[in-house]
Formats: structure tokens, sequence, C-alpha cells
């Protein structure tokens, strides 16, 4: 990865896969990120069973391929995810995504 991404965006989702002979949930986390520059790139995902899956693994490796300069993250407030983000992250800015945050003030 060139460059500094001060923004990293983490959006985990759930996709229908096909395994064998049958459609099971998947998670998918979409990492995307902003560099210093203003543009705005893919800079990963990763896929599993569960969104409970390693994180730390997730972060170890994008930092492993470049990501630095992070300064504020954007995600949901799935208690893994940001347990991830202070854990490798430390003194970042987070902010939990607008779209979470509507769909619990309405339920």
């Amino acid at each position: 990865l060139a460059g500094d991404s001060p923004f990293l965006l983490a959006d985990p989702l759930f996709l229908k896969s096909r395994e064998d002979d049958r459609v099971v949930q998947r998670a998918a986390l979409i990492l995307s990120g902003i560099r210093s520059d203003g543009h705005r790139e893919i800079l990963g995902g990763q896929t599993g069973d569960s969104e409970n899956r390693d994180l730390d693994e997730t972060f170890r490796w994008l930092k492993d391929r470049g990501l630095k300069g992070v300064m504020f993250v954007v995600s949901d407030e799935h208690g893994g995810l940001t347990q991830a983000i202070v854990k490798h992250f430390q003194g970042v800015t987070w902010q939990r995504c607008q779209v979470h945050l509507m769909r619990k003030l309405r339920s």
C-alpha cells in the first residue's frame, strides 16, 4: 500500500455463498482507506464463517502490506472489531458508522 491512509473504513457485511450443494451465510469485511492525497481505495477484504473471525490477523495483514498513518477509523460497534482497532491503531479517533447508529436509534 502506497502512502499514508489517515482514514480507515471497516465495513462488515453478510453475503450468501454457495458451498457444495447448499447456500450459506458468510461474513465479509471490506476495508477501504482515504489516502493523504484524498484518493479513496479498497485496501482489502476478508471473508469468514462469521463476523467474529480473527480480526487481529486482518489488521496485522494490512499493516504488513504497508498500511500506515491511520488517524481516524469508522466501523460498526461490533465488540471484536472495536477491540482490534484499539489494539492495532492506538490513539486513533473511532466513530461508529452512521448507518448502524441510525438503525439502532430506530429500534
